[in-house]
């Protein structure tokens, strides 16, 4: 590191290891208050912390929006003695210190500014994780572009094999609508006050084998950082909501006229079409748990139980399946009653693409 980069680092070193002081907390209390009120801002997971005050250890997040470094800082504000760093690039750092007004509230910050183009650069990274100073770092370097997660590289896999560090991945929610906050992500309709939720997972560890060659070890220690970043998503609350509440959320993003699906046969299919005849095919199917309508629909709910689980499950209608007592579809009219069931209940190739958007 040049004299700049150390003088900094110093700084930074001095700045953490003070923890939280009064104005920290002041800046925290007002933050979070403002994001709850306005964003309706929910932090989950925190049980996950617990052992972050006894191991080095480094938070990686998907990167979404400019207020995603802030929204984190909140949340480990209120739920961590020690004070974390933020790992940044070095022409970022200069670029927010360098505007008035809020460049003097960055600089309060504890930003750990690194060239990215540097050999050296993550040197500082390291000597902070086995000081036991908690380091939050963007593992894709940049904000995403699609909305999805992008390449991962090889710093933050790099810095926890080094130090030794356990990894808590954190799942942003909801960034992706904040107006003016997103600047690459132009699919996206844009909301001024959207929900925002954030999520600790369980820590994670790399395990490398003994015996490798530097390459191997690289590749390795990559390999299994970029499948803990692509398991981030499975953190969000969406992937513990049946099918139906995941496209009510959806259509209420994007918009019930937001084309979502392609139809071979009757063109493009809305949220708002997809919707409407899922509540079609959801009220068919409780017709018949209901015992309203007997003899094909009930050989059919036994059918879609026993092949498309799934279905039946994200649905939501599981445990109302599991209480009926209809005798199973016998193998020798297995397949009449498929096409039958398949018939009746999907009359169409729209309904059959709602019923199977899961799959």
């Amino acid at each position: 590191m040049d004299n700049a980069q150390t003088e900094e680092a110093t700084a930074l070193e001095q700045n953490v290891s003070k923890g939280w002081d009064r104005t920290d907390r002041v800046l925290r209390d007002v933050l979070g208050f403002n994001l709850r009120r306005l964003y309706d801002f929910k932090v989950k997971g925190t049980q996950n912390l617990e052992s972050v005050e006894k191991k080095p250890t480094l938070f990686i997040a998907n990167h979404v929006s400019y207020m995603d470094a802030v929204a984190v800082g909140v949340a480990l504000a209120f739920n961590l003695r020690a004070k974390p760093a933020f790992v940044i690039d070095s022409g970022q750092h200069k670029y927010w210190t360098g505007l008035p007004v809020i460049g003097n509230l960055v600089k309060r910050l504890p930003l750990f500014p690194i060239d990215a183009k540097s050999s050296q650069a993550l040197r500082g990274v390291v000597k902070l994780l086995k000081q036991n100073t908690p380091v939050v770092l963007f593992p894709e370097g940049r904000l995403t572009r699609t909305g999805t997660l992008m390449q991962t590289f090889d710093g933050a896999a790099s810095v926890a094999e080094s130090a030794g560090a356990q990894i808590v991945p954190i799942h942003l929610q909801g960034f992706e609508f904040l107006r003016g906050m997103t600047p690459d992500l132009k699919y996206y309709p844009k909301q001024f006050f959207p929900k925002l939720g954030l999520t600790f997972g369980a820590p994670k560890t790399l395990d490398i084998p003994e015996g490798l060659n530097p390459r191997e070890r690289r590749a390795t220690r990559l390999k299994q950082l970029d499948k803990i970043v692509h398991e981030i998503p499975l953190l969000s609350d969406a992937n513990e909501q049946p099918l139906i509440e995941a496209l009510r959320a959806a259509s209420r993003n994007f918009g019930r006229n937001y084309r979502v699906l392609e139809d071979a046969e009757n063109g493009s299919l809305s949220y708002g079409e997809l919707l409407s005849r899922s509540y079609a095919l959801e009220d068919k199917l409780r017709l018949v748990l209901d015992g309203e309508k007997p003899s094909v629909f009930q050989k059919a709910i036994q059918f879609l139980k026993r092949t498309f689980p799934r279905v039946t499950g994200l649905l939501g209608l599981t445990p109302a399946i599991q209480a009926s007592n209809e005798p199973a579809i016998q193998a020798s009219n297995e397949k009449e009653i498929e096409i039958e069931s398949v018939g009746l209940l999907l009359p169409n190739s729209q309904a059959a693409a709602t019923a199977f958007f899961a799959l």
